[in-house]
């Protein structure tokens, strides 16, 4: 999760790139989601990530 801040003119950028369906060629992974949350560990590369089945 990117906890970045950015200008209010950056967002407006990202918004509407992001409705006109421009792609991100970022490889980055897209996630909505609304309501608050607990940063607990970070991350440097997604492979580090442990799953558990």
């Amino acid at each position: 999760m990117n906890l970045d801040t950015y200008s209010i003119n950056e967002f407006d950028i990202a918004s509407e790139k992001y409705w006109k369906g421009e792609m991100n060629t970022e490889l980055d992974i897209e996630i909505l989601y609304e309501g608050k949350f607990k940063v607990i560990n970070e991350y440097k590369n997604i492979e580090n990530i442990k799953t558990y089945t």
